[in-house]
């Protein structure tokens, strides 16, 4: 809250427009979570705002366009023979028992000086293989384009991530006008897709190198990067079978993203 109070003496006033425009506030979700909505997190700081219908009435729509898109996209994925099951927590969808998806919507928004941008929330708590983004036109009443983006791709320790109009080619490799590429990694990950060389519980830097006909110091830069996760214990370095599992298959995912550059 002293944050918040900040930001109110910094501007003599407070809407979400600035929120999301400062890096020394969290975000609005967080309000809604914590508080129950802006409008009461401002009381408790002193700030009496006129209420801005127009941007509940906005949230109240947007929430329900993102029930109606995963809806739909749950009905293609079925329609395609792939099965899928949903937690009701988290939101994450499983399709095929293995691979895990998250529906977000990025929200327009503008600038003080008149620039559009787009804000997308990653929840870091529960990551998914692929998390596919629906932004939003500038009125906020249509989907613009989509993001699918691969756990790998996602800015950890960063739980959030601004977009432009135009965007760089790492960031816009990744966008597409709709959700036919969904549509087809869903029938690329199927259960028993990701194979093992061999059914065992770890596996050492030397087995994994000789699997992927790579050296051990290329294994050893892909965990040093943090695209391998592992286990260290004192100088001992094991990967787990689903370490493994989960590599392969964001690799195997980036690839099949990739292709649409070619």
């Amino acid at each position: 809250m002293a944050q918040l109070r900040k930001l109110y003496r910094k501007h003599g006033n407070l809407n979400a427009t600035i929120i999301k425009e400062s890096d020394s506030v969290p975000s609005i979700t967080l309000y809604y979570s914590r508080f129950g909505g802006l409008v009461p997190a401002y009381e408790l700081i002193g700030f009496k705002s006129k209420h801005d219908l127009r941007y509940v009435k906005t949230n109240k729509y947007l929430r329900g366009l993102r029930i109606k898109l995963r809806n739909n996209i749950i009905k293609t994925i079925t329609d395609y023979g792939s099965t899928v099951e949903e937690h009701k927590n988290t939101k994450v969808i499983t399709i095929n028992g293995n691979f895990t998806i998250k529906i977000n919507l990025a929200r327009h928004f503008e600038t003080a000086a008149g620039n559009s941008r787009w804000d997308i929330l990653f929840d870091k708590e529960n990551l998914t293989d692929l998390i596919v983004v629906a932004r939003m036109n500038s009125k906020n009443d249509d989907i613009l384009d989509y993001y699918l983006f691969p756990r790998s791709e996602v800015p950890i320790p960063r739980s959030k991530l601004r977009l432009s109009e135009i965007n760089n080619s790492k960031i816009d490799a990744y966008r597409f006008d709709n959700l036919n590429k969904l549509t087809e990694l869903s029938k690329n990950f199927t259960q028993g897709d990701v194979q093992l060389s061999q059914p065992v519980a770890h596996y050492t830097v030397e087995e994994l190198a000789k699997y992927w006909n790579c050296s051990m110091a290329h294994v050893y830069n892909l965990i040093k990067d943090g695209k391998l996760n592992h286990i260290s214990l004192g100088r001992m370095i094991r990967i787990s079978k689903s370490q493994f599992e989960t590599y392969e298959l964001q690799t195997t995912l980036k690839r099949i993203l990739d292709e649409d550059d070619e």
